[in-house]
């Protein structure tokens, strides 16, 4: 796996058009969806479970009928779960101590996804604090990844099993897609062959 030195402008840099499917999981303040709004002008699917979080970013677009905000969190299935809520470090995971305590509606993605009549992304950004594995494996069981252009994703290593089911991860996007960077430990691209 090639290792790239760090530059976030590539974080936004996608061969884009206003007709393009765009997803961001794990929206917290917006700031990602906006400065994709602001280059492209696509169709955003935004999706954070924390209320709060979901509230502040339909507040930043409202108004803006392409930019579609779900208070929900995708996994491998509909779960109401505890969320351990820290900023855009909240999580499913208890990782950080004195985090506030809330919960968050997970949705099983491949049907939530289905039923909006979405056939295909052409980039999803999954940064969801250790939850990106479930919502991956989810994805390539479904085999669903061959609809998604690019992936941009954030795996954490708080997890346990982190790096073998990165690796597992990884191994089955290869079938499908190739790797454009890895800014090593924060953010990997993946996209369809």
């Amino acid at each position: 796996m090639s290792i790239f030195f760090w530059d976030d402008h590539d974080r936004v840099e996608y061969p884009l058009t206003a007709d393009s499917i765009v997803f961001d999981v794990g929206g917290y303040a917006g700031n990602w969806t906006s400065q994709i709004w602001d280059k492209y002008h696509c169709n955003i699917h935004v999706f954070e479970p924390v209320v709060e979080f979901a509230n502040i970013i339909k507040g930043k677009f409202s108004g803006n009928l392409k930019i579609y905000v779900h208070p929900y969190g995708l996994g491998a299935k509909n779960e109401l779960m505890k969320m351990h809520i820290a900023g855009d470090r909240s999580s499913i995971h208890d990782y950080l101590p004195g985090a506030k305590e809330g919960y968050a509606e997970i949705l099983g993605a491949v049907p939530y996804i289905e039923s909006l009549g979405i056939k295909r992304i052409d980039l999803m950004k999954i940064n969801i604090e250790g939850g990106e594995y479930d919502l991956m494996e989810h994805f390539i069981r479904q085999g669903w990844t061959k609809y998604i252009t690019d992936i941009q994703i954030q795996f954490h290593d708080f997890v346990p099993d982190a790096n073998t089911r990165a690796d597992n991860i990884r191994d089955e996007l290869k079938l499908t897609h190739h790797l454009t960077y890895n800014y090593v430990p924060y953010w990997e691209n993946w996209r369809l062959t």
